[in-house]
């Protein structure tokens, strides 16, 4: 990279020489640099000379000298003032003219004046006296330019730029920036001997960087620093959105619910929303007269600027009301225990209890949730009628009249059993019911009304699949009876192929059709030669599966169709029909007959056909006429395939599987 910017910089010396054989002794040099002690500085230099025979010359020594002719620096470092040694070097190539001179590191005392001085060998050598150079000693650093807009907005990239000048681009100032982002340093050559750095500083401002101060900081060869900053300004939407309210209201006052917000411009508007998304209100303040327990949902502020919105968190009213026992508080009855639940809405949750004859009885059980409390009893209350049921909270207090229960037949009758069984397994269905006195017995019966077992317990060993028909269970007590609902079994078995599964032909194609019947319904597909051949079609009919193949199967045989489920599989050979055309086309006849008696015996057998086809015809006539008289439908033909007899059987087996 030096080496780069040392090149670039010599050249630029070079291009202000004019090369002319006719040149006088001419030296182009800034009077006067600017250079900070400790860094370096550079005293670019260019000179031309007369070469009036235009020969290749060789040999150059360019030196430096002081006021007093002090040599400041020679190639040959003897010669060179002891306190100039190892702090000056010739940066220029003397044989391109260029005599730009280094000094690394410059010293108070190196104010010059100096001049450059060239011997040429074999033509003359020549001091430029009248083309001198100071230095000027900085007693400050150069100012630092920054710039960064005035406003910037979070999340976008953003951009600031931090330059200074210098006087020694091998080792130009180095920039520190106090943000995180992406920094590209330029460099730039001016006039006098000064250089432009700067540092290009990508970021991306957040909410945390608004007023705080963006910082550059410039530190030169030999270690002294300069910086500088300007506070940002950062654009962001809301955040932190707060709604400031009272922790709790009573039902029928008023509440004032209060928004705000941190953000940069501030939040020009708000808007409240339910847990729905439905506005309710704008503005800052939301006031709700006459609160109800039923503005104890949530809803939130959403705070707005020209940058974007901000949610505040759900916010829940807490309304307090008294308790209001809900109507479907009730009494029952379980043997000679009574049980009550007496169900309460208040908030705060309220204390239930329940009164018997002047007597306190308290909850044997008691369920909070949220607004909502539940208070259970479970007592011998004897022959009363009614037990009073109590609650009270902070906001005031209720009761209502629970009455006992009387004497019931059986109801909500229900049928416990698993929900699947397997075929072979032990099925065992509990019935249970709800009844005072509770019942005495259990029946079972299918849905024909046949009875088939007594007792709340009806275990059914080895079921099968027959097994799938409904029953239901009759509860009895000495007031009367209940039924459950329709109980079916749900027999699990493994699959079986039946026998009317076949394969007939249409045309070139091959239609197989495999009938299932299994629980649950099973996978049907199709096995070619070990090539499983998908299903073209599969209907499913309750327990009954039936595949269908339709394909062009060759001179195969036979195909195999699988079928499996959960509880096992199964498979049948289907044999495919072979079609073949006439062989074996043979004729019978004498060996010899007389021509007469050829021709009588043509003349018979004519005679027998035409008799036979008269007789066919006027029996067919006979049966239309008949078949007309008796319905009044048109005449069908007596003649089915094999195949429409096959479809029948098909559809008459899908439509009993389906009544099962």
């Amino acid at each position: 990279m030096d080496s780069l910017k040392w090149t670039l910089f010599l050249v630029y010396l070079n291009i202000h020489v004019i090369q002319t054989d006719s040149s006088p002794w001419t030296i182009k040099v800034p009077s006067s640099v600017k250079g900070l002690p400790g860094s370096c500085v550079v005293i670019p230099c260019s000179f031309n000379f007369p070469n009036p025979s235009g020969k290749t010359l060789t040999g150059f020594t360019g030196m430096w000298t002081d006021a007093t002719n002090q040599i400041f620096y020679h190639p040959d470092k003897s010669k060179v003032m002891k306190q100039y040694q190892n702090r000056a070097e010739l940066i220029g190539d003397v044989g391109q003219k260029n005599c730009s001179l280094k000094i690394d590191p410059l010293q108070q005392s190196d104010t010059g004046p100096f001049h450059f001085r060239i011997e040429i060998q074999n033509l003359d050598k020549y001091s430029y006296r009248e083309n001198t150079v100071s230095i000027t000693m900085m007693s400050e650093l150069n100012p630092i330019h920054f710039s960064v807009k005035e406003e910037v907005v979070e999340g976008q990239t953003e951009f600031a730029s931090c330059s200074v000048s210098h006087s020694c681009p091998s080792s130009p100032p180095v920039f520190t920036w106090n943000h995180s982002g992406e920094a590209l340093f330029q460099e730039q050559q001016l006039e006098n001997g000064q250089w432009k750095a700067k540092s290009n500083l990508t970021f991306h401002p957040t909410r945390a960087d608004h007023n705080k101060p963006l910082q550059c900081t410039v530190r030169y060869k030999g270690g002294q620093e300069h910086e500088t900053s300007k506070v940002l300004k950062v654009k962001y939407a809301p955040v932190n959105v707060r709604v400031e309210h009272e922790s709790a209201v009573k039902e029928g006052e008023t509440v004032q619910l209060t928004c705000s917000s941190d953000a940069h411009p501030p939040a020009s508007s708000y808007e409240w929303y339910n847990e729905t998304g439905a506005q309710l209100h704008q503005g800052n303040v939301f006031r709700l007269p006459n609160v109800s327990r039923h503005h104890s949902g949530t809803l939130y502020c959403t705070a707005i600027n020209e940058v974007g919105r901000g949610n505040s968190s759900l916010v829940q009213l807490n309304v307090l009301y008294a308790p209001e026992i809900k109507a479907i508080s009730f009494c029952s009855s379980e043997g000679d225990m009574v049980k009550c639940v007496c169900i309460v809405e208040s908030r705060p949750p309220s204390m239930v209890h329940f009164v018997l004859s002047d007597r306190v009885l308290p909850s044997t059980k008691v369920e909070k949730h949220d607004s909502v409390t539940i208070g259970t009893l479970q007592a011998e209350l004897g022959s009363s009628a009614f037990v009073l049921c109590l609650a009270n909270n902070t906001q005031g207090n209720a009761n209502v009249t629970l009455f006992l229960p009387v004497n019931n037949a059986p109801v909500n009758v229900r049928v416990e059993h698993e929900s699947a069984v397997k075929e072979g397994e032990t099925v065992q269905l509990t019935c249970s019911s709800d009844a005072h006195p509770p019942a005495s017995s259990y029946e079972w019966y299918n849905e024909t009304g046949a009875r088939l077992h007594q007792g709340n317990v009806f275990r059914l060993p080895n079921v099968s699949r027959h097994h799938s028909g409904t029953l239901y269970c009759t509860a009895i007590n000495e007031v009367g009876r209940g039924n459950s609902s329709l109980v079916q079994l749900n027999v699990l078995y493994a699959p079986e192929i039946k026998a009317i599964s076949s394969c007939s032909s249409e045309g070139d194609m091959v239609k197989c059709v495999c009938i299932v019947e299994s629980r649950p319904p099973s996978m049907v597909h199709f096995v070619l030669s070990d090539r499983v051949l998908p299903s073209t079609k599969v209907e499913k009919h309750d327990s009954v599966t039936i595949g269908t193949l339709q394909a062009e199967l060759g001179s195969s045989a036979f195909v195999l169709c699988q079928a499996n489920n959960t509880q096992g599989n199964a498979n049948v050979t289907l044999f495919l029909p072979v079609n073949n055309a006439p062989v074996n086309v043979r004729v019978e006849h004498e060996s010899a007959l007389p021509v007469n008696s050829r021709m009588q015996s043509l003349y018979i057998i004519i005679a027998i056909g035409a008799g036979a086809i008269l007789v066919i015809l006027l029996t067919a006539v006979g049966v239309v006429k008949k078949c007309r008289g008796r319905s009044g439908e048109e005449p069908t033909s007596h003649m089915k395939t094999m195949q429409a007899e096959k479809d029948v059987e098909l559809s008459q087996y899908a439509a009993t599987k389906r009544e099962l």
